[in-house]
């Protein structure tokens, strides 16, 4: 995945972080990210708060599509070092819902026995079984309506959607996913600037 795949991917996962915190998420060298985030000025909101800048996902229409791009890259890379899910991928039907999977497999880990934690958004029926004969792991979906899930995300104290979203592979759906998720749906941009007016030492 390129760099500006990378800090968009980051972003797309949290309200804003600061461009320190957001070189640490994406993985991406500091000065590196700062200088990609000026070539891409359209693309992020920065405001400077204190002797930090924080860094949002600005809201042009193009970003979305960014965002999609960014997520298909990262199941493909989730694929292939994550093999067993293969016995799910073959058996995912079409349709217009969002099927993730979150905790600790989608980051990679998990023990032996762990099982997995999905979540399906919208209408669909999900062969899970076959999954967990195939795979030989336990699966633990959670179902939810797209109104569910906005209603989770926008409420002040922690839920299971603000964990989904910021921990997660999109195995089907990243359109509506995104478009349920985007935190630049509340922006305004009324307080954010240009990144080309902020200084290399802002972090």
């Amino acid at each position: 995945m390129d760099t500006l795949l990378l800090l968009i991917n980051a972003l797309g996962k949290e309200k804003a972080l600061t461009i320190r915190q957001l070189s640490l998420a994406s993985g991406i060298p500091y000065t590196t990210a700062l200088r990609t985030i000026k070539k891409n000025a359209s693309l992020f909101s920065l405001t400077p708060i204190g002797n930090v800048t924080l860094a949002e996902l600005s809201p042009d229409p193009i970003l979305r599509h960014y965002l999609i791009i960014a997520e298909r890259t990262a199941r493909e890379r989730f694929y292939e070092k994550q093999k067993v899910f293969s016995f799910l991928k073959r058996d995912i039907p079409e349709g217009d819902y969002c099927l993730l999977l979150f905790g600790s497999r989608a980051k990679g880990g998990g023990r032996k026995e762990s099982d997995a934690d999905f979540c399906v958004i919208g209408k669909a029926s999900i062969p899970f079984k076959n999954f967990e004969i195939l795979s030989g792991i336990e699966a633990n979906p959670l179902y939810l309506t797209p109104e569910e899930y906005r209603e989770m995300l926008d409420e002040s104290s922690h839920t299971v959607a603000k964990e989904i979203a910021k921990n997660h592979i999109i195995l089907h759906g990243e359109e509506l996913f995104w478009s349920l998720t985007t935190w630049t749906r509340n922006t305004t941009g009324n307080n954010s600037r240009s990144s080309s007016s902020i200084p290399e030492k802002s972090s």
